[in-house]
């Protein structure tokens, strides 16, 4: 696959942000997507932390790709203390060197707002893109339940309602699900939406005890993403895939051994 690989640093959210970027520079990826959360980022407003943080990562050879963002448009949003807002958001990013900032479409699932409650979340987003546009900065919406997002359609409904070309979407499978909508819905699923996505986060399921889904390496999970590099060529998907987080089970390996795993099978994918 001719996309670049990164690695989210929540996927090491108890270790020290500097010795993950070691970790993911041995495992061999490209770059990292920067955790907007204590302590990867000290707190999310911490201009010193960012600007220390990407020089590691200039250090180790890794570009970020992403600032991960709490930010919850509609929605006040608080960290340490602090207003989380566009202009100190896309200031961090700026300060990180990334060119792609992560933030949520409010903070319930897309059915339980009203049309007029989603507007006024629509607009909120529509100002932070131009904020993120002034600074050369691509904004993206996490997709995750208990945000507009949450579902296998609603994307679509949110970017017709949108009506703003510069936003785009962080592409990942609906999590929690069934194995079985998993098997059946994933294929299909980022066929479609990497048309519309700027970065994009994997993560692979088994069934684990009393039906869970336990995380897993990518190549072994019921999703199915051994079409992924021709689906990326085919939608003219250029931007990142980034391994969001480590299998449940090392299976023996170290956590370097098993992120290397997973970004070795993500390279090894055909385009066509």
């Amino acid at each position: 696959m001719k996309n670049k690989i990164g690695v989210c640093t929540i996927a090491f959210k108890r270790t020290d942000i500097f010795k993950a970027i070691r970790m993911v520079s041995d495992a061999g990826a490209d770059g990292i997507e920067v955790w907007g959360q204590p302590p990867h980022v000290g707190c999310p407003t911490d201009e010193r932390r960012a600007a220390e943080i990407r020089r590691a990562a200039d250090q180790a050879g890794l570009e970020i790709c992403a600032y991960g963002s709490y930010y919850k448009s509609g929605e006040p949003t608080e960290y340490c203390g602090v207003a989380l807002d566009a202009a100190n958001q896309v200031k961090i990013a700026s300060l990180l060197g990334t060119r792609v900032i992560r933030i949520w479409a409010g903070t319930q699932n897309y059915d339980t707002y009203s049309p007029k409650r989603r507007e006024a979340i629509y607009q909120d987003i529509r100002g932070f893109a131009q904020v993120a546009a002034n600074a050369e900065i691509a904004l993206v919406l996490e997709r995750h339940n208990d945000s507009l997002t949450n579902s296998w359609a609603s994307p679509k409904n949110v970017f017709a309602e949108l009506a703003n070309d510069s936003v785009r979407l962080n592409y990942q499978v609906v999590y929690p699900t069934s194995v079985d909508i998993l098997q059946t819905h994933a294929v299909a699923d980022y066929y479609y939406y990497l048309s519309v996505s700027a970065h994009a986060h994997l993560q692979n399921y088994v069934e684990g005890a009393e039906g869970r889904l336990a995380r897993t390496f990518l190549a072994e999970g019921v999703v199915d993403y051994s079409r992924l590099g021709k689906a990326a060529a085919l939608c003219g998907y250029s931007g990142y895939f980034a391994v969001e987080f480590l299998p449940d089970q090392y299976e023996g390996y170290s956590q370097v051994e098993a992120l290397r795993r997973d970004i070795d099978f993500l390279r090894g994918l055909p385009d066509g």
